[in-house]
């Protein structure tokens, strides 16, 4: 179920929601995939990597059922072990704060950041302008 707060809800549970997890000290790498209450869907695979996204943890995949999320853990175990990594990790995150953190980023783009450049350059040329 997606729920705003599900993720208080998953706080202290990890041991409990834990499909698979795989840590390498020496490489940095993690790759969690557990159930969640947060989301559109009941798994996911999250994997955090410092060549990645600034070493932030990006939820690379979503599953509907626990034998899903059982493969899918061990394909990003095997493919972040592997020498042939990824180009880049796509965040598919599904959870109600994601969208929405996407959501404001989305609005608070570059063209708002163009407008309020273009308009402060405006109140500067009328500045000039009336100082003439």
């Amino acid at each position: 179920m997606n729920n705003l707060f599900g993720f208080i809800d998953m706080m202290n549970d990890y041991e409990k929601r834990k499909v698979g997890k795989y840590e390498n000290e020496k490489t940095g790498l993690m790759v969690s995939t557990a159930k969640v209450t947060d989301s559109d869907y009941p798994f996911e695979t999250a994997v955090q990597h410092p060549l990645y996204n600034n070493d932030k943890i990006v939820i690379v995949e979503n599953y509907n059922t626990k034998e899903e999320a059982e493969k899918g853990h061990q394909k990003w175990v095997t493919l972040m072990t592997s020498d042939n990594l990824p180009k880049e990790l796509k965040d598919v995150g599904a959870c109600f704060a994601a969208k929405m953190l996407k959501e404001f980023s989305t609005n608070s783009s570059e063209d708002e950041d163009d407008d309020l450049w273009e308009k402060e350059r405006l109140d500067n040329y009328e500045e000039l302008e009336e100082e003439d």
